[in-house]
């Protein structure tokens, strides 16, 4: 399959090489020189065991740049939603290109990532977990490279930043935010609040979506806005359409809305929450002229943080603090988590009272149970039982 010879001195190898000479599983030679001869030896002895066992790569095929496989899978890229690819854009064009972008994907090491991550100014974990590993695993999908070196990679721990945290209204709070807010946004604030929809699953819902006879709301889609490109309307975050029920004096609120909609008539397709206009609901330029001032008009200081994602908190604690209660389970499906381990991980302080209020339910069935054992059973006495015999009570 392939053989070593002795070649005269070059420029590279003064005294002399040792070429490696083999053929490729399609007939194609090549060859690779090297200063000893057992070098090329071990060399030609690990390319004809991969060639045996088909897992032969060809040299001239890792030399392909990773910019150059980072196009094919941007191309192909599975994202669905428009504002996604857009992200994975910028991560590969900010962090990733600018180090990869003319390496060839072969030379490509376990260590030189891991020296990549720990230099990055800010450490995106989508941009290692999203965009360069998966532009890797595509280099093995085209036989480029053997195996991923991202494969069983652990980076070191990064300094995890801490958001900001989440804040929650009252329900009293809720109705002093939405007075303070322009009209017709009082409803949205509301709707937001006890619906726990997210932003752009509020700013892509339609007529077609409600069903008020039955006060339901389908959740099926998701707007975003995509610089050049404008709204862009796709799946929900989960890609799963969910339904949500409305309180009584929320669907009244919402009824009360569509009758004062700008656009009239309304079809199905007309969305239900607009700018004044009568045009999409750009969630930025709500949050900014709307939203925020009255926060600051309506709320004490310490909540004048407040996110319009933290509407979507406080139905979560609406739901998990009494009276509600509600299980775990009950407010996964509601707020559209992918599984309910999401649920408990962002809201666990919440549900600490719940699972106080389970324990100390199980305390007073032991303590009734045992109450119970110790209670005086009635005596009966013979006399008695005999009288009722010869009555022919029994």
């Amino acid at each position: 399959m392939g053989h070593i010879a002795k070649v005269d001195p070059t420029r590279n190898f003064p005294k002399g090489g040792w070429k490696a000479r083999y053929r490729d599983n399609d007939g194609k030679f090549h060859s690779k020189t090297f200063a000893r001869k057992m070098d090329a030896d071990r060399y030609l002895a690990r390319v004809t065991t991969e060639l045996v066992t088909n897992d032969y790569i060809d040299p001239k095929l890792g030399r392909t740049t990773f910019a150059q496989v980072a196009a094919d899978w941007l191309a192909t890229n599975p994202a669905r939603k428009e504002r996604t690819r857009h992200g994975y854009e910028g991560l590969l064009r900010n962090h990733v290109l600018p180090h990869f972008g003319a390496r060839p994907v072969a030379a490509i090491t376990p260590g030189e990532i891991k020296d990549w991550w720990a230099k990055l100014e800010a450490q995106p974990d989508n941009a290692y977990r999203n965009v360069l590993k998966p532009i890797l695993a595509r280099a093995v999908e085209q036989n480029l490279i053997r195996t991923n070196p991202t494969t069983n990679l652990r980076l070191p721990k990064r300094a995890i930043s801490k958001n900001e945290p989440m804040l929650f209204l009252t329900a009293e709070e809720v109705n002093q935010l939405a007075r303070a807010i322009d009209k017709p946004y009082d409803v949205l604030v509301l709707f937001a609040a006890y619906t726990g929809l997210r932003a752009g699953e509020i700013g892509a819902l339609r007529v077609k979506h409600l069903d008020m006879l039955r006060r339901r709301v389908t959740v099926a889609e998701s707007a975003s806005h995509v610089k050049g490109k404008g709204m862009v309307y796709g799946p929900t975050k989960t890609y799963k359409t969910r339904t949500v029920t409305l309180p009584v004096f929320l669907a009244d609120a919402l009824a009360a809305h569509l009758h004062a909609h700008p656009n009239q008539p309304l079809t199905p397709d007309t969305l239900v929450f607009t700018s004044p206009r009568g045009g999409p609901l750009r969630h930025t330029a709500f949050y900014e002229r709307r939203f925020k001032p009255a926060v600051k008009r309506s709320l004490p200081p310490e909540k004048h943080g407040l996110r319009f994602h933290d509407l979507r908190h406080t139905c979560a604690s609406l739901l998990i603090n009494p009276p509600i209660s509600a299980n775990p389970k009950a407010v996964s499906e509601r707020l559209g988590h992918s599984s309910v381990g999401i649920t408990l991980d962002t809201y666990s302080h919440l549900f600490k009272g719940w699972e106080e209020q389970l324990t100390g339910g199980l305390d007073a069935i032991f303590i009734k149970a045992q109450q119970a054992e110790l209670a005086p059973q009635p005596v009966v006495e013979p006399n008695s039982i005999l009288r009722r015999i010869a009555s022919g009570d029994d």
